[in-house]
């Protein structure tokens, strides 16, 4: 098969793509069959693929969304006064109706995101930018012998963690006797 755009052979793959959203930056979907030009590097996709990779985008979107703190979000009735429309004008908007104010659900309500329709109000959109939040690595050396990392399992975990660069593999030894021995 041919590219449409510079007749270079195309491929068959199956792999992580990556895609640009205004919410998410940069974000890769794995798992997704598609055609990719050996010339030009143009990307096709089937219907069901592309509908994948929406699916997947908009769960992440969702996820990031729900993390927001409940205190950034406001009532149906706050949001469409924001905008100067009624209640009902504001649910039955097609924009707002397709996702382009951020919005979650709790105790079965739903609320929508302060700072998402005052940008809706400014400029149509209420998309921005979400912050992925990933909690601090701490990373262990067992002399040259081994690196491993070990995510950060609690707030007072966020705060810098210093350690010494290296622990000698004799030392960490006895100190997993020693713990192991204290929970027996």
């Amino acid at each position: 098969m041919k590219c449409a755009l510079c007749n270079n052979e195309v491929l068959n793959l199956l792999g992580t793509v990556e895609f640009e959203t205004r919410s998410l930056g940069k974000i890769q979907v794995p798992d997704l069959e598609y055609l990719e030009c050996t010339g030009c590097g143009d990307k096709l996709f089937t219907s069901e693929q592309s509908d994948k990779a929406v699916d997947y985008i908009a769960k992440e979107e969702q996820r990031l969304i729900n993390m927001l703190p409940i205190g950034e979000f406001m009532s149906a009735n706050e949001s469409a006064a924001i905008l100067g429309v009624t209640k009902q004008a504001f649910s039955k908007h097609p924009k707002i109706k397709s996702g382009l104010i951020f919005s979650t659900i709790k105790s079965n309500r739903k609320f929508y995101n302060r700072k998402s329709v005052e940008l809706f109000k400014k400029n149509g959109n209420g998309k921005f930018l979400l912050r992925r939040h990933v909690r601090p690595v701490r990373k262990y050396s067992l002399g040259n012998l081994i690196n491993v990392d070990f995510p950060a399992t609690s707030a007072e975990d966020s705060i810098e963690f210093k350690s010494p660069e290296f622990i000698s593999a004799e030392s960490t030894k006895r100190g997993l006797e020693n713990e192991f021995e204290r929970c027996i």
